[in-house]
């Protein structure tokens, strides 16, 4: 079946459109680099092209066996495919004997061509990297147990990633102990005070006071997509076309409810959420620091534990004040 190549290829990068990350690049050192790694934070926070600066900066696209997902791989034929031709892309001769399974007139398990891959890859004599970008669109549980599977079977010199915007429903608890997973979250993809400043200067080309950059990416907690549209917003601020020159006064103008980031939130976050979920967040945005059983009490809703779960759980912009995770 025909894959468009940008589908099982990294994303193309604009040196001069990035920030250069070298203390979040080196924690992926693929000298010591687990089996299994993990990028989960919410939308916007950079994690596609985190894991694209790292493959270029290791040099190593021909080693890595990209996978953008979308909602129409969510079904078991159409993962499968991709995951076996990203793998043909970067290492030909290695699934020869997978493609043809799948090209077999006689009728073959999911399981079989499964084994078939993990078989064919144990005679790699190089590292694979296979790294499954927007890993949070698939939900079928046939596609998540092959994914088990690879986790459990898959030869130690290749590597699974998932780059989500929730947790996938794998064990981590034991990979944790085991010493298989490596996990990039939220505090670590946040822009420091540097990155944001580098960021505003040589991608967004606006001329900014570094102090005034410094009180908006503490505004926007680091979030990278939250900062570009601060700029896009201040940018496009009524009666000034000037870059230069923008005041702390403007800059306090600028909140969750500017157009930009209303209208991002919206299309990526908002609108593929529970109804009751959306209900929820509503009702207790306007506190400043919330428990289960303070929103139980704003809300009426008995279910606020649940719901405070499934927003940390899919990396809603939660954050834990405690390591009890009771107040957030």
């Amino acid at each position: 079946m025909h894959v468009a190549a940008t589908k099982i290829s990294p994303p193309p990068l604009s040196p001069d459109k990035t920030v250069h990350r070298p203390l979040l690049l080196e924690t992926l050192d693929t000298r010591t680099l687990e089996q299994i790694v993990l990028v989960s934070a919410p939308a916007g926070f950079g994690k596609s092209t985190m894991l694209a600066q790292w493959i270029r900066q290791e040099n190593m696209a021909d080693q890595c066996a990209w996978i953008s997902l979308e909602i129409q791989d969510n079904s078991p034929a159409p993962f499968l495919n991709l995951l076996i031709q990203s793998i043909h892309r970067v290492y030909p001769e290695s699934c020869r004997a997978t493609l043809a399974l799948m090209s077999s007139t006689t009728p073959i398990s999911f399981d079989q061509i499964l084994s078939s891959m993990v078989n064919c890859l144990n005679h790699l004599d190089a590292s694979l990297y296979i790294i499954l970008d927007d890993l949070q669109l698939i939900h079928e549980p046939v596609i998540l147990n092959s994914i088990n599977f690879m986790v459990d079977h898959l030869p130690r010199h290749c590597f699974l990633i998932f780059s989500t915007r929730e947790d996938p429903p794998l064990e981590l608890s034991r990979l944790r102990v085991s010493g298989r997973l490596l996990e990039i979250r939220q505090d670590q993809l946040k822009f420091s005070t540097p990155e944001a400043v580098e960021f505003v200067s040589n991608v967004t080309h606006l001329d900014v006071d570094g102090q005034l950059i410094a009180h908006l990416n503490e505004k926007a907690e680091g979030w990278v997509a939250g900062l570009k549209l601060a700029m896009l917003s201040l940018k496009t601020f009524p009666g000034d076309s000037q870059t230069d020159g923008m005041s702390l006064d403007r800059l306090q103008m600028f909140n969750g409810k500017d157009k930009f980031v209303f209208d991002f939130l919206m299309e990526q976050v908002l609108t593929s959420l529970p109804a009751h979920i959306r209900t929820f967040m509503g009702v207790i945005s306007f506190l400043d620091r919330f428990c289960a059983p303070l929103c139980r009490a704003v809300t009426r809703d008995n279910q606020s534990e649940s719901h405070l779960r499934f927003m940390e759980d899919n990396n809603l912009f939660l954050v834990p004040l405690d390591n009890t995770r009771t107040w957030f």
